[in-house]
């Protein structure tokens, strides 16, 4: 059970602010900080199924914030609709790397 409220502690303080967590939290600081969308579902869901979906609506609105770049990068791949980048500054652009606009596992999450 301490585990569990540690646990629970540690993820609110760290992934539940007005922007999607980082790669792997405030503790560790990895990737100079940008977000890795793939990992806002393994850090955030658990607030849903815990019953504390207030934190996990903090940074939700923050996918319709970037919507015409998610728009502008499907539509630049030839794709309708929006496609969410993988690793991103917290304007909505992609990080610098040649593969990730690519990179497609990051996708459902938000439908969640």
């Amino acid at each position: 059970e301490r585990r569990i409220v540690l646990s629970q502690y540690l993820t609110a303080i760290q992934s539940s602010g007005s922007l999607p967590p980082q790669e792997s939290g405030l503790t560790h600081n990895s990737w100079y900080g940008k977000f890795h969308l793939e990992m806002h579902w393994w850090h955030s869901v658990h607030f849903a199924l815990w019953n504390r979906t207030e934190l996990l609506e903090n940074n939700m609105g923050w996918y319709s914030d970037i919507l015409p770049q998610a728009k502008a990068l499907a539509a630049s791949q030839g794709y309708n609709g929006a496609r969410w980048p993988k690793c991103i500054a917290p304007d909505g652009v992609n990080g610098p790397c040649y593969i990730e606009p690519f990179l497609i596992w990051q996708q459902p999450h938000p439908i969640y």
